[in-house]
């Protein structure tokens, strides 16, 4: 997947329809290849309680609007300077019943940076979310859209999603810990 796209450019890019078929190529890699893949491969947990999901900038778009199209599969969803250009459509199953959104997911989180030009549209989702009684999160941090922003928003969602385990002290120093690593351009 070149440049995470699934739809190899020139076909991709800032086209619309390209832009749904890198995501809708990028879901059914994850859903029906990457996820069983690890399920049969390692231990882990199964079910959407165990399973979490973010990314940033088009990993951010792809985590949310499959995160929240997928409740059964993801419990904790997240996304970093995540622009959803059409909410409204892109999430109606969201919208409609708000309360089912609200007992499947244990956490809706995301941010952006104030100087990220993608501010505008992501408060919009933050208000969508509000005008619906949907439960989440939203936070501004100083900052572009570049890891400077989101290495620190990557540690405030690991944070919570590990302060839910029993060994939390040592969660929460391993999720600062991926955070940085992740973060290091040296890494990435």
């Amino acid at each position: 997947m070149p440049g995470g796209h699934a739809v190899v450019p020139p076909e991709s890019g800032r086209d619309p329809k390209a832009t749904l078929r890198n995501l809708l190529a990028f879901e059914g890699d994850l859903l029906q290849d990457v996820i069983p893949f690890i399920e049969t491969n390692y231990r882990v947990a199964s079910g959407p309680e165990y399973r979490a999901i973010i990314g940033p900038s088009m990993g951010g778009r792809q985590s949310m609007t499959i995160g929240l199209q997928n409740p059964a599969l993801f419990a904790w969803v997240g996304g970093m300077s995540a622009s959803l250009p059409t909410p409204e459509s892109t999430l109606t199953n969201l919208f409609k019943n708000p309360g089912f959104s609200n007992d499947r997911l244990k956490l809706l989180w995301f941010c952006c940076g104030t100087s990220d030009p993608l501010l505008p549209e992501v408060r919009h989702l933050d208000e969508l979310l509000n005008e619906h009684g949907i439960r989440h999160q939203f936070h501004e941090f100083a900052g572009g859209h570049g890891w400077p922003t989101w290495r620190p928003a990557l540690a405030d969602f690991l944070e919570l999603i590990f302060n839910q385990t029993p060994n939390s002290q040592k969660a929460r120093r391993h999720a600062v810990g991926v955070a940085s690593y992740i973060g290091d351009d040296k890494n990435f």
